[in-house]
């Protein structure tokens, strides 16, 4: 399929609405290996979209195709209604790829001016609401070849804000962060993507994105495993009971009786797999207690966004 046919292909499919970030088929080839596989993506505006995958997945990859830094091998892809023909679209578009790299003998401040002319912006006031923003005060006269990695990191994350892009691509933008700077780039994320800013992020701390996120893409050896939404993903989640008893044997006939099916894990204890294991949990310690079972532990468990993870890609290697 041609490359405008496929693009108004997306526009009927998704009622008129065309995504910020469109792939179809994309592919990039080193040799005879795939480091992204026929990529198929939309972000949506206003969206925070979070790209996870092991190191080497090809997150990295993907986001240096989309910012027109490498040429994929196959396949197509579309930024807002266009591709990087002119100084005006970068001008929507901010960017933090692999490490921030800055030049070691300017200052925070200096550094920031540079991009700041380099935009031909207006504001003067901008350099200085990006150091306050980012929390970079206390270095607003430190040359950057002594700033922590952190502080490297609020430096690029707040280049890439400086003319108040429309699109965020970040590559691992919290790598480097302490836990208050994690919280903090959190909730200036969540504020950009309410007043309509596009964010698309690739990170290995599952934990965190899924805080943030609307959406999720799973990427492993290239391939894009799964798509789902925070929504889908709360419903996805396994959730568990684990139970011990007096004679787990002689429990887990009872409860297999009952409707359910147990099963006796490597330590012995039985495991129930539910709904909602907190709802369900008072009706099963009611159920044994009742039967003559001593219950010796009832504990709902929850899958977390780690364990899912990485159950998606044993399933799917």
């Amino acid at each position: 399929m041609e490359d405008a046919e496929y693009f108004l292909s997306l526009k009927w499919s998704n009622h008129f609405v065309v995504p910020v970030i469109s792939t179809s088929g994309l592919t990039k080839r080193y040799g005879q290996t795939d480091v992204v596989s026929h990529l198929d993506l939309d972000v949506q505006s206003g969206q925070i979209y979070s790209f996870i995958g092991l190191n080497g997945a090809g997150k990295t990859t993907t986001m240096r195709m989309l910012l027109g830094m490498i040429r994929p091998t196959s396949g197509y892809y579309k930024i807002f209604d266009g591709r990087y023909k002119n100084h005006e679209m970068w001008r929507k578009i901010g960017y933090m790829i692999e490490s921030t790299y800055a030049y070691p003998d300017l200052t925070v401040r200096e550094y920031l001016q540079v991009f700041y002319h380099y935009y031909q912006l207006v504001d003067r006031s901008m350099v200085g609401q990006m150091i306050n923003r980012l929390q970079l005060e206390r270095y607003a006269n430190t040359k950057t070849r002594f700033l922590s990695l952190g502080n490297l990191q609020r430096l690029g994350i707040a280049r890439a804000l400086m003319h108040q892009p429309q699109l965020l691509i970040l590559d691992e933008p919290v790598n480097g962060l302490d836990p208050a700077g994690i919280v903090e780039i959190r909730h200036l994320f969540q504020a950009m993507a309410a007043e309509g800013t596009t964010i698309f992020i690739s990170s290995h701390l599952l934990s965190e994105v899924a805080k943030i996120s609307d959406r999720l893409g799973i990427i492993h050896q290239g391939r894009l495993l799964k798509e789902l939404s925070s929504e889908d993903l709360s419903k996805e989640l396994k959730n568990k009971l684990i139970i011990d008893t007096n004679d787990n044997i002689g429990a887990s006939q009872l409860l297999l009786l009952s409707g359910n099916e147990p099963q006796i894990n490597h330590d012995g204890e039985i495991e129930l797999t539910v709904k909602d294991s907190f709802e369900i949990s008072s009706k099963i310690a009611g159920l044994l207690v009742q039967r003559g079972f001593e219950l010796k532990k009832l504990l709902p468990w929850e899958e977390d966004l780690e364990t899912f993870f990485l159950r998606i890609i044993n399933v799917e290697k």
